[in-house]
């Protein structure tokens, strides 16, 4: 019996992965990330906005607005083989705990390789040194994993800053509140990928 959706769900695909993207390979200014011409670039500081406004700490912002990385680092893979195996791969994010792949712990457990997978491998790599707390790259993680709350505090509440708005914002202004923001929680400019 298959019980994987897809073959890019199936374990041995991700763990493929894990060894595929497990070294950075290049590295991405805070600055380069921010690319004035890509429409999700708009939302993703939206988010992070509400929230600012929201009065959460500042590292829980950052975690809102760094769970849109993924996506916009993977349109920065020099391979557009790698881009496309993300764009497969993300639109049914899924993970392996029903079927007894979960060993100790949630953390212990394997998702299939989309965005935030990727994402939260990137931060955990020495070359990526952040002073984000756990709490910040679990949400980031489990951010589109059906998951309960009692596993994850919180992650609710931090869903709910993904949902679509109307409006528009001055990117540059927001590249200038941001930036110095990130450079607080990271020892590089930006991240090695």
């Amino acid at each position: 019996m298959n019980i994987m959706n897809n073959e890019k769900q199936s374990l041995n695909f991700v763990l493929e992965m894990r060894q595929r993207f497990n070294q950075p390979k290049f590295f991405i200014e805070f600055g380069e990330i921010f690319d004035i011409q890509d429409p999700d670039l708009n939302n993703m500081f939206l988010f992070a906005e509400e929230a600012f406004n929201d009065k959460k700490p500042v590292w829980y912002v950052l975690a809102v607005l760094i769970a849109n990385f993924g996506k916009m680092l993977i349109f920065h893979l020099k391979s557009k083989e790698d881009a496309h195996i993300f764009e497969a791969i993300n639109k049914k994010p899924a993970y392996l705990v029903a079927y007894g792949v979960i060993q100790k712990s949630l953390d212990d457990c394997i998702f299939s390789y989309g965005y935030n997978e990727y994402l939260y491998n990137l931060l955990l790599n020495q070359s990526n040194k952040n002073s984000l707390p756990l709490e910040a790259l679990q949400l980031i993680r489990y951010k589109d994993v059906e998951i309960r709350e009692e596993h994850i505090p919180d992650i609710s509440q931090f869903r709910k800053y993904f949902e679509v708005k109307e409006n528009k914002l001055n990117i540059d202004k927001m590249k200038k509140k941001y930036i110095p923001l990130l450079k607080l929680y990271f020892e590089n400019n930006g991240l090695y990928m």
